[in-house]
């Protein structure tokens, strides 16, 4: 591998312009220990378009930091490489969206964040309106810490700041049925689904759905989330707590005849 990075080295040494033409690359079996390819392959081939690297190895403590939005990068493929972190930075693509997303029924967001904010993925419904089934999974599990071994393997959570108005179609939405995944009556939650019942006319059913059990978090004896989190961050069991939640989300809405249901 160090010879296959020997080889790649003198290559772009011997044709330096090479480096700021190349639109496509793709590496194999390639150790980069010695030699800093983050800076060669991201602040000098500028143009580069298209990047696969296959069994390489950049360096035990080695972090790539890429800003695609600043870059020419589209594709990028990593398949059985060593790096200690990877960060990536991505912007929705406005117009592109639409265009890509025109025609799609169903769509589905997995695993977000118990503390991010939600409005955000409404970006993605202004660019499908075509969507009629819109699905969102929260995720919270104390089998996964937030601790110093996961921030260095791992990187920060970011909350999304995309703005809805940047991506505004001002077509109607045809949803139907939109499903929340691991509810709880959280501010956040419920601003966000308010706002997506006011936007879409043609909603029919609102799905409210507890968070589905997690054989790993048992596995650790953590306790149930009705122990130990805030009331307002816990399913609503029981009519009554489940009826506070309807007038909380059909209080101020104009055409509250949506079905909901929930599921724990």
């Amino acid at each position: 591998m160090l010879h296959q990075a020997s080889v790649v080295d003198g290559f772009f040494s011997a044709y330096p312009s090479v480096i700021h033409c190349l639109t496509r690359l793709s590496l194999d079996n390639v150790c980069f220990a010695k030699w800093d390819m983050h800076h060669l392959l991201f602040d000098c081939c500028k143009q580069l378009q298209s990047l696969l690297l296959s069994n390489c190895d950049m360096g035990g403590l080695s972090v790539w930091k890429i800003e695609a939005p600043d870059s020419h990068l589209s594709v990028l493929e990593l398949e059985t490489c060593c790096l200690r972190k990877l960060e990536i930075w991505l912007q929705p693509e406005g117009k592109q969206l639409c265009t890509v997303f025109n025609k799609l029924r169903k769509l589905s967001l997995l695993d977000i964040f118990v503390d991010f904010d939600l409005l955000w993925t409404i970006v993605l419904l202004e660019a499908a309106p075509s969507v009629e089934i819109f699905e969102v999974e929260i995720w919270e599990h104390p089998c996964i810490v937030d601790d110093e071994e996961r921030r260095q393997n791992f990187s920060e959570r970011i909350n999304p700041s995309w703005k809805v108005d940047e991506f505004a179609t001002h077509k109607e939405w045809l949803l139907k049925e939109f499903r929340v995944i691991g509810f709880a009556p959280m501010e956040q939650q419920l601003t966000f689904i308010r706002t997506v019942m006011k936007r879409a006319p043609n909603l029919r059913t609102l799905v409210l759905k507890d968070y589905p059990s997690c054989e790993h978090c048992e596995a650790i004896g953590a306790l149930p989330r009705s122990e130990r989190l805030p009331k307002e961050h816990v399913y609503p069991k029981g009519k009554d707590e489940q009826d506070v939640v309807v007038m909380q989300l059909t209080g101020e809405i104009a055409n509250p005849h949506v079905q909901m249901i929930f599921v724990d």
